[in-house]
Order: structure tokens, then C-alpha cells, then sequence
């Protein structure tokens, strides 16, 4: 067990299903532009997915709103079929946010695990790459308001995961590293500037082969957790897993 007194969880894809929810957003988008314009949905999934490679160098570290950087990634994908934006691009926007606020879903064991460390006394932060408007926005969707003390993105804190937004965070709270743990979906973002940062961490991904394993805390589920807290007879604490044994070729 480990002593802490703020628990780290990334967002997206993390305690919510992000990616799922993201791309069904987009095939209704797809409908709308098949319907008007007769666009084939390949097509276009190929073209969006270019742009979305073409963005992903700024994660997100400018204090912009959401809508923003979807209208400019919608404005790249007309110009590429040629399509004059005229009313097509608001209705692509909102055909977008309305179909997302529908499909949006928690991981298994994400609302449990945050009642598990409110109940054990532990502060939660939220710490995301992304515009800070539609972070908010998400968490409130998903009913976690309550449970989140702090959110804290790369957009309004101007810094990424892997270039300090952890310790900007934990600076925020008045937290030392040692007293705080981090669960992500990602190695690289979430988990190891973590450890790096002398915070634990967890890695939570799902279907990770045992021969892909780092020699990091690791769990398929964040209901792997919820059920460590069980055992726990002292506040403040949380059930780190053990490190995963570095799989040798």
C-alpha cells in the first residue's frame, strides 16, 4: 500500500471511453457529409485521420476552446472534398458535440474508484492534454463532478505531460510527488513522466500482452483497484499494484 494524499487520474481513454466515443461522433458527421455530397466514409475516416496525425504535435497547450481546433480539423477536411462550408460546417459541429454528449461512457470501475478514494480520504485530480472547456465539460457529462477536486489540462496550465504539466499540477495542490499517484492509459504521457517526476504511477490498459509489459504497475481494468481498496484498514492510502516483472527476449 502506499501513503498518499492526491490521487492523478488522466481523462480520456483513461476513465472514460474517449477513442469509442470520438469515432462514433465522427460516422455520424461521415452520414451527414454521405447524405449531402455523397462521400464515401473511407474516404473520408482516411482524410480525417491525416489531420488528426497533422495536430497532434501541440497536445493541446494553447488556452483555446474546443471548438476552435474541431472547426479548423472540419475546415481541413471540406477543403479536401472540395466543399464550400457555407451552413454544412456549424451543422457538422453540431451533429458532432450532440452525437458525443449521447455516446459518452465510463471505463469499468471508474465511478467506483473514485468513490473508493473519496471514502478512503484522498484528494482526485484530473490532469488531461486537451482544451480545457470541452475536459470540463466531459467530466460533468459523465456525472463526476462531485468526485473531482482539481482539473488541470495542458491548455489552460500552457505545458504537456511530457514537458512538466505533473509537477505544474502537484505545485498547484501543494503536493510532493511522493504523495501523489497517477493512473493513465498511456505509457509514455501519463505513466512514465510520472515516475520520472518520483510520483507512483499505474499503468490501466487493457489487452497488453505479458511479453509487452514494462516493468511498471500494471492493471486491465481500474476495477482490478476498486477491489484492492477493500482490504484497506488506514485512510489516505492507496492500492498500488506491483510492478510488472520487464519481460526478457
Amino acid at each position: 500500500m502506499t501513503d498518499v494524499r492526491w490521487v492523478a487520474f488522466d481523462l480520456d481513454d483513461t476513465l472514460h471511453e474517449f477513442s469509442l466515443a470520438s469515432r462514433a461522433a465522427m460516422e455520424m458527421v461521415y452520414d451527414y457529409l454521405h447524405e449531402e455530397f455523397g462521400l464515401y466514409h473511407d474516404d473520408m475516416r482516411s482524410a480525417y485521420g491525416a489531420i488528426l496525425k497533422e495536430g497532434q504535435s501541440t497536445h493541446f497547450v494553447e488556452d483555446i476552446p474546443s471548438v476552435f481546433y474541431r472547426r479548423q480539423r472540419f475546415e481541413k477536411l471540406f477543403d479536401r472534398f472540395s466543399i464550400l462550408p457555407h451552413i454544412h460546417l456549424d451543422q457538422c459541429l453540431n451533429v458532432y458535440d450532440d452525437s458525443l454528449s449521447q455516446v459518452l461512457t465510463l471505463k469499468e470501475g471508474a465511478l467506483e474508484i473514485l468513490q473508493a478514494c473519496k471514502k478512503s480520504g484522498l484528494n482526485v485530480m484530473v490532469v488531461s492534454e486537451g482544451p480545457h472547456d470541452a475536459q470540463e465539460l466531459t467530466i460533468k457529462r459523465l456525472g463526476l463532478s462531485e468526485y473531482v477536486d482539481r482539473l488541470f489540462t495542458s491548455s489552460k496550465m500552457g505545458v504537456h505531460k511530457t514537458n512538466g504539466l505533473l509537477m505544474r499540477a502537484l505545485d498547484e495542490v501543494g503536493c510532493s510527488p511522493s504523495e501523489c499517484v497517477m493512473l493513465g492509459d498511456n505509457l509514455d504521457r501519463d505513466v512514465m513522466p510520472a515516475l520520472q517526476a518520483g510520483m507512483s504511477a499505474v499503468w490501466v490498459k487493457k489487452d497488453v500482452l505479458p511479453s509487452k509489459l514494462p516493468a511498471v504497475p500494471h492493471v486491465q481494468s481500474l476495477k482490478q483497484i476498486v477491489a484492492r481498496f477493500d482490504g484497506l484498514e488506514v485512510q489516505k492510502q492507496f492500492p498500488v499494484p506491483k510492478t510488472a516483472k520487464a519481460h526478457v527476449a
